[in-house]
């Protein structure tokens, strides 16, 4: 009886399932080292494999699948194995991991210490055997390890005072700033920060043993830092003095700001008290500068003189730095001669010039008034022989604010009169 034409075939089958080879590899555990680990530390897997036959893993081994927050450092392995490093993969390969054997491989790697700044949370690393061979047993592969991350926990505050508030002008601002670490862990790379625009003269401060800072030149910006590596829970108080300087804040009232914070690296659990603007008034004194004045005669006949009596009343509430009236006229007059109150410096033009001048006082009191006298000549070379109205204004100004600059000027405008008329009607 002949054989079926399909018998060699049905051998050939038989025989290549008895050449093919298996390899059960086992990933036997995991153990992340250590659990808990602080941000920006190294975590190490010690990761075992077994084969467990029947016969040696072609290539075989481990792959491990690292998390994305860590970063592979080192790695070691029993010999006969060759390691590979890919991002944050990494294999462990034995060109033929024999049956029955098992090997033991170390991974290290650091997490992120951005992290640090994170609440606490954990990662996931992935292991799973590496080669060529049929595994027969895959339920055993993969082993995932969830190791968790400890920030440390950390609440930091400033508050601060000023005074005093309201400030006067070239007055000293201190500030009493009290910076408080809640806890409950250790703050690290912390930062205490003054900044101001400008509007401000740096003087001086004063910190707690153990930080430093930026060092100032005396009338800079108050613009610093001052930095303690590790700041324990506890209250930390520091003092900053500074200038309101009038030749940077001007003579009106307004406000002038600083502002404050506290930075350091660590699971900030309330950021809504790191920091804190600091609002002081700024006050001026008050100067309420008047002019009154009057011409004699009015008409007058051109020529002939004319006196301006001129008033300056400081109606307070505070004393007038550097009070000056200042007179203008467009040149249709000439200086004759100024009577001006004790204690007044005058700037005058010379006889026959325009009379264009400022009397000024370094200090007038509140309630005072100044009388002056101003004479001045009608000339028809400037007028014409027919005459016409000339004007001649009269100002007052201090360095101190004017809280009414409406009644600090004066304009008199006086009628020339010809001298033709008057001969036509008096001579005969």
């Amino acid at each position: 009886m002949s054989m079926p034409n399909s018998l060699p075939l049905v051998l050939l089958l038989l025989a290549g399932v008895a050449m093919a080879q298996s390899a059960d590899q086992e990933v036997v555990s995991v153990v992340a080292a250590p659990d808990p680990v602080v941000p920006g530390q190294n975590v190490t897997y010690t990761v075992t494999v077994r084969n467990n036959g029947p016969d040696a893993a072609v290539n075989g081994g481990i792959n491990a699948a690292l998390s994305g927050l860590l970063t592979p450092i080192s790695h070691s392995a029993p010999a006969g194995f060759t390691c590979y490093v890919s991002g944050t993969n990494l294999s462990c390969l034995h060109p033929a991991f024999p049956s029955g054997s098992t090997a033991v491989i170390s991974i290290v790697a650091r997490l992120a210490d951005a992290q640090v700044n994170f609440p606490d949370g954990t990662f996931t690393s992935n292991f799973a055997p590496s080669g060529t061979t049929i595994d027969p047993i895959p339920g055993n592969n993969l082993r995932s390890v969830t190791t968790a991350w400890d920030s440390p926990q950390i609440d930091l505050s400033v508050a601060v005072e000023d005074t005093p508030d309201p400030v006067g002008p070239d007055q000293f601002i201190s500030y009493a700033l009290h910076a408080t670490h809640a806890g409950p862990d250790t703050a690290t790379n912390v930062n205490v920060n003054v900044y101001n625009n400008g509007t401000l003269r740096f003087q001086s401060i004063t910190a707690p043993a153990g930080f430093t800072c930026t060092p100032l030149a005396v009338g800079a910006a108050p613009i610093l830092t001052c930095s303690k590596p590790l700041l324990t829970p506890g209250n930390y108080d520091f003092s900053v003095v500074v200038l309101a300087d009038d030749a940077v804040l001007g003579l009106n009232d307004g406000t002038v700001q600083t502002a404050f914070g506290v930075t350091a690296t660590g699971n900030e659990i309330n950021q809504a008290n790191n920091s804190e603007t600091e609002t002081t008034a700024y006050v001026t004194p008050d100067a309420d500068l008047a002019i009154a004045s009057i011409d004699l005669p009015d008409p007058v006949i051109v020529g002939q003189s004319l006196q301006y009596q001129v008033t300056m009343n400081h109606l307070g509430p505070d004393a007038a730095v550097d009070a000056t009236l200042n007179m203008y006229n467009n040149g249709s007059l000439r200086f004759q001669q100024m009577l001006a109150p004790p204690g007044f410096v005058c700037t005058l033009p010379p006889v026959g010039a325009a009379p264009i001048f400022s009397c000024r006082i370094a200090s007038m009191a509140a309630g005072s008034s100044a009388d002056f006298v101003i004479t001045v000549l009608t000339d028809v070379n400037l007028i014409g022989e027919l005459g016409g109205v000339v004007s001649s204004s009269f100002g007052a100004t201090a360095n101190t604010e004017d809280p009414g600059n409406a009644n600090n000027i004066e304009v008199e405008s006086t009628l020339i009169l010809a001298d033709l008329l008057f001969r036509n009607g008096f001579e005969g």
